[in-house]
């Protein structure tokens, strides 16, 4: 059976967690577990910059706070 982070109709992406990435990166990467966490971590790691990012966006108000929103929430899922 063949493992994909796309989801499927019944398991669509937004309830992937950290874990399910771990699995990807192990199972189909052939990366260490360990060295996959070490990835995950530096990204979560550069949240705040990426929230800063968004902020000096010259992108409309409402489509700031909606990405900055959805890239909470996916953080917390990778924590």
């Amino acid at each position: 059976m063949r493992s994909s982070v796309r989801g499927s109709p019944d398991r669509p992406n937004r309830h992937l967690r950290r874990h399910h990435w771990l699995d990807l990166a192990e199972r189909q990467l052939r990366l260490p577990r360990a060295e996959a966490s070490t990835v995950i971590d530096a990204m979560l790691g550069c949240t705040s910059e990426a929230l800063a990012l968004l902020q000096r966006s010259p992108m409309p108000e409402e489509m700031r706070k909606s990405y900055a929103r959805l890239l909470r929430k996916r953080s917390r899922a990778l924590a």
